[in-house]
């Protein structure tokens, strides 16, 4: 299945299969088949001790490589007797961007600090910025105190020329309110068409959050696509699954390119949380919030979407490893790239371990021995999906030295 050694690979299917030790590691997952049977190429059929879902068989596996996966060389070994590695030339075959970059989010420049001292943190880390620019339909300086807050597009254009003529990738982000669909469109819009890379939308339940409907999310949707049919349009939520039916997920899913989650293991560490999600099904492994947990809960909270992920981890960490291990399970998750709430209260361990796990690679060099089904099945997607994805008409036939792209 992996170019390492057989006995590493039993050892991870004795490691994750049989029943776990005290340990943070699940010992049962959500959307599990009735009976999993996984083919690991070169060791014949082995039958799993427990049902393991294709999330968690890829994070395992992952997990093994996870020095090679975000190490230097990033390189990824994926099914088959060869290397597999996925270089950055592949990558850029299948679009990726060499300025990817882990993100930091920043509420207001009287909180998180001037624009210039901003920038010099991220730079030196090689992290883009998310940047608040409006709430509803008041610009951000109705808010923030500092001379540089966004007052408009004229000043969210010089933000966005600033940020990136210094080498921090510019985004931005808002609260949606539904209460006049059209002008928080329109404004979001301006905010696009300013310089922003994307524009995420901040959707919660609440106070100051979300006050529309259904119907009102679909006409801020359309009013914005109908203005940016083209933009990259995230939503972020509380994830958590009696607070995301509070919203109308399914409306802005609909338009928007994928999901930022908010996943707070310290602030969610409670035991009415507890409780709330072993009633929805998802009771907290070991008893313990972490950052494992959350992830996976999301995901399957998500996964009836099928829109990527980008989670958005706590940077006011009381233990700083958690999000270290944040980091490393949602790349294993198949979660190429993180981002971090928020850039004023961050633990000042946490920016360098950003940088020290750079976005993983979404490319994929054919080895002799390879199949598609097995590469797909890493992937956490069909063998259909990748075929369609990479226009090969045969999933069947595949050249070693071909490169193929991970479906979006």
């Amino acid at each position: 299945m992996i170019r390492v050694a057989n006995e590493i690979v039993l050892q991870w299917y004795l490691d994750v299969c049989a029943p776990p030790a005290a340990s943070l590691r699940p010992t049962r997952r959500w959307n599990l088949t009735d009976d999993a049977v996984v083919r690991l190429q070169g060791l014949g059929r082995l039958r799993l001790k427990e049902p393991v879902s294709r999330r968690r068989f890829l994070g395992g596996a992952l997990g093994l490589l996870g020095a090679s996966v975000v190490g230097a060389n990033y390189n990824l070994y994926l099914p088959g007797s060869g290397s597999g590695v996925a270089t950055t030339e592949a990558s850029e075959a299948c679009g990726w961007d060499p300025n990817l970059r882990h993100m930091a989010w920043v509420w207001q420049f009287s909180e998180d600090g001037d624009a210039d001292s901003i920038i010099e943190r991220l730079s030196l880390y090689g992290l883009g910025v998310a940047l608040k620019t409006h709430d509803g339909t008041d610009w951000m300086s109705t808010y923030d105190s500092s001379l540089t807050a966004i007052t408009g597009p004229d000043q969210v254009q010089r933000m966005a020329s600033l940020f990136e003529e210094r080498g921090v990738p510019f985004h931005a982000w808002c609260v949606v309110k539904g209460l006049d669909p059209e002008t928080e469109a329109a404004m979001a819009s301006d905010v696009l068409n300013a310089g922003a890379r994307s524009l995420i939308l901040d959707l919660e339940a609440g106070d100051g959050f979300w006050y529309g409907t259904p119907e009102s999310a679909m006409a801020y949707g359309n009013a914005l696509r109908s203005l940016q049919p083209n933009a990259s349009i995230w939503v972020s939520i509380d994830p958590r699954p009696w607070r995301a039916s509070l919203v109308p997920l399914n409306e802005f899913a609909s338009f928007s390119n994928g999901f930022m989650p908010q996943l707070y293991w310290d602030t969610f560490n409670s035991s009415a949380n507890y409780a709330a999600y072993a009633a929805s099904g998802m009771p907290a492994y070991g008893g313990l919030m972490s950052p494992e947990f959350l992830i996976d809960a999301t995901a399957s909270v998500l996964a009836p979407y099928g829109l990527p992920v980008i989670p958005v981890g706590q940077g006011a960490v009381s233990d700083p490893a958690s999000f270290d291990r944040f980091i490393g399970h949602s790349q294993a998750s198949g979660m190429r790239t993180v981002s971090v709430w928020r850039l004023g209260v961050t633990h000042p361990e946490v920016l360098p371990m950003l940088a020290s796990r750079p976005p993983a690679h979404d490319s994929y060099v054919i080895q002799d021995g390879d199949s598609l089904s097995a590469i797909a099945y890493l992937w956490g997607t069909s063998t259909e999906n990748v075929a369609a994805f990479n226009g090969i008409t045969d999933p069947n036939y595949i050249q070693a030295g071909q490169t193929i792209c991970r479906p979006m």
